[in-house]
């Protein structure tokens, strides 16, 4: 019986673990996004600001590799690539395998933060 309950502890133990490199791999990738849109935004001045300009039907493409390693040294690594065209300013997140909740709150959380650093509008763009 004792055996059973540690086994379900440490099973506990190793979730949170897991999520909070899941959480932390998360954030990495955000910010890497974030990155990723700094280094290929094409701004102009403008006299309400700067806005990333994109001819009707061009889209701007990058992509870099990403790893994740969970405290017990398995890991993988993911290719990361944003992908910038004309839209509604919406934010796309499409990952494989899924995760959860955390990770497209980063990606929105670094597009604020690129937006911001950059000065551009990214109303009339989806990333």
């Amino acid at each position: 019986m004792a055996k059973s309950k540690r086994s379900r502890i440490r099973r506990r133990f190793l979730d949170k673990r897991f999520l909070f490199v899941a959480v932390t791999a998360a954030f990495i990738a955000g910010v890497l996004s974030g990155a990723v849109i700094y280094s290929i935004a094409f701004r102009q001045t403008q006299s309400q600001g700067q806005q990333l300009l994109l001819a009707e039907g061009e889209n701007k493409t990058l992509s870099t590799k990403m790893a994740a390693v969970r405290s017990d040294g398995t890991g993988v690594i993911s290719e990361l690539m944003v992908e910038l065209e004309k839209g509604s300013g919406r934010i796309l997140v499409d990952t494989h395998p899924l995760v959860g909740f955390d990770f497209q709150y980063a990606e929105r959380t670094a597009v604020k933060v690129a937006a911001e650093i950059t000065g551009v509008a990214l109303d009339d763009d989806g990333v």
